[in-house]
């Protein structure tokens, strides 16, 4: 059987057999002298993975395959093989998802569970008119997934990570399929766990809980357009530009927004709304100036009904209220520009700034509900919650139908966009930038950005190209550098954009590509023809033989 030689008429599939026959001799092999070392019998310890924080919280869309969670097996003492575990899915997080509680199977009537890029185990099911291979069912009754003859090897003293990923249905209507805001969780529960390893199994395991899902039928995508005006003394000046997308899979609309406002060196007008008002919001994309809104409001809080002023030196909020909910059809956006009235500035060129962006008050789900639901009782009566869509799921939609949310989950809010008096400025350039591109899956990555401005530079954004949260770091100085770091949870080539802002809102972009490499090497049959690939295979088999020789001796084979 020794040595083994891989050369490039070697298939994928013939490949894999040699790694995973040396793989079960190294467990044979390691079982014994771990019998012979009298090592303690093996455990196992199930926690929710890292990678599952509070930003992978989110919203899940109907008619496709959507991540529920993630979380981490790891094997102490002894290589263990997972038989069978339990998973719930409802629509509720608990501390112990042992316990009964309202499921969501007309949600998700289906999960699938994934190794890395492996999906595992289970039979052919049919979701929304699509044939899925490895579907787990979820009882209608009790909203468990019994998982039976796994067979899911962790090696000693290692650790994996399973994903399990919902195939979620479409939303229907009266009460048929899922529902338009149903919140769903995912939860490793303590009970039906069996793992076997050479000298035993373990059945105990701790529970572990994935973050909340929300089911919608398609959601909106909000940012930032860069711009580069000058503020002004006046009515209805041009102050602040953004984006509304909707997903491609279908449209949404939304009927209210919030802004965040920083004045220095000016002051900000109350509010006034109407032919004449001194507050407008201009569809840019459709051409439509100065589209109707109900109410607006400006004041220092959220919490407030008022149309005050935001004197320099000061922040607060303006909110704007449509009196028709703008609709944006799937898979495409509109652009909009904000208008507002601006006094008292200082005469200094560069001395009067406002500072604005979109914000999200909201930290509760608000959903599934008319619009003045919603909104609050009575319509109107302050700035929160800061922004309310819908999804347009509902039949005959309008704003009475119980399709509308809150902002909760919508993503991205963006960072500040800054005008200032003054008729020139000059743009932000990146000058250099050092980080790894390569990096291991699940490890930390930092990336360092040089970047250089003559008036003074004011944010580094990182888009990370992996659906999580971008980072922010606030600059100042006229050259500075700044560092940003990020752990990516599957591997991939990613495409990280990193943005440069001054305080005027001009901006410079620059892109670079990793290349997110697996621990083990991840082998398909286009990859196996490559000589370099068949080379790092042929060392990952000589390895295996050499730690199987160096057992025997151990054990006097």
């Amino acid at each position: 059987m020794f040595p083994i030689a891989v050369n490039a008429q070697t298939t994928a599939d013939q490949l894999q057999q040699l790694i995973n026959s040396l793989q079960a001799q190294v467990l044979q092999l390691q079982s014994q002298l771990n019998g012979v070392q009298g090592t303690t019998t093996s455990t196992l310890d199930v926690t929710v993975q890292s990678g599952d924080t509070s930003a992978n919280a989110g919203i899940i869309l109907a008619a496709r395959e959507e991540i529920l969670g993630n979380f981490r097996f790891t094997a102490a003492y002894e290589s263990a093989t997972v038989n069978s575990f339990n998973v719930m899915v409802n629509n509720t997080s608990l501390i112990n998802p042992g316990a009964t509680s309202t499921i969501t199977a007309d949600e998700v009537p289906y999960v699938r569970f994934y190794d890395g890029t492996t999906v595992l185990g289970g039979t052919n099911c049919v979701v929304n008119g699509v044939s899925y291979t490895n579907c787990w069912p979820v009882s209608i009754s009790t909203g468990i997934v019994a998982v039976q003859n796994f067979n899911w090897v962790i090696l000693a003293n290692t650790a994996k990570d399973l994903r399990v990923k919902g195939l979620v249905d479409r939303i229907g209507f009266n009460g048929q399929y899922a529902d338009t805001g149903a919140k769903v969780y995912a939860h490793i529960m303590s009970q039906g766990f069996q793992a076997c390893g050479a000298s035993g199994c373990d059945t105990v395991i701790s529970s572990a809980s994935g973050q909340q899902k929300v089911v919608y039928n398609s959601k909106p995508i909000l940012s930032k357009i860069a711009y580069t005006g000058s503020l002004q003394a006046g009515s209805a000046v041009p102050a602040f530009k953004f984006r509304v997308a909707a997903d491609p899979v279908g449209e949404i609309e939304f009927k209210k927004v919030q802004f965040y406002v920083n004045m220095t060196g000016a002051t900000m007008s109350g509010v006034t709304v109407g032919p004449a008002g001194n507050t407008q919001l201009d569809d840019i994309t459709s051409g439509y100036p100065n589209l109707n809104l109900s109410t607006a409001y400006s004041a220092s809080s959220v919490n407030s009904h008022l149309t005050a002023p935001i004197t320099g030196g000061n922040s607060g909020y303006v909110t704007l209220e449509l009196t028709t909910p703008e609709r944006i059809t799937a898979g495409s956006y509109k652009d909009y520009q904000l208008k507002l009235g601006f006094r008292d500035l200082v005469s200094a060129s560069y001395s009067a700034c406002a500072a604005i962006r979109l914000t999200l008050q909201e930290t509760n789900i608000l959903n599934g509900s008319p619009y003045a639901v919603i909104e609050g009782a009575p319509v109107a009566n302050d700035g929160i919650p800061s922004f309310i869509w819908s999804d347009r799921s509902a039949f005959s939609h309008s704003t009475t139908t119980s399709d509308w949310a809150n902002g909760r989950y919508v993503r991205t809010f963006d960072d500040a966009n800054a005008i200032c008096n003054g008729s020139t400025n000059n743009p932000p350039y990146i000058t250099n930038i050092t980080g790894p591109s390569t990096l291991l899956v699940n490890m930390n990555g930092t990336w360092t950005v040089t970047a250089t401005d003559q008036e003074g530079l004011w944010s580094l954004t990182a888009e990370w190209g992996d659906n999580t949260a971008s980072s922010t770091v606030w600059l100042t100085g006229t050259s500075t550098t700044a560092s940003v770091s990020h752990r990516y949870t599957t591997i991939g080539t990613r495409t990280i954009i990193f943005r440069v802002y001054d305080a005027h809102g001009s901006s410079d972009t620059e892109t670079i590509t990793v290349n997110v490499r697996s621990l083990t090497p991840d082998f398909s049959k286009k990859q196996i023809i490559e000589g370099s690939l068949i080379r790092t295979a042929q060392e990952q088999l000589n390895e295996m033989t050499a730690k199987i020789y160096g057992i025997m001796r151990q054990l006097g084979l």
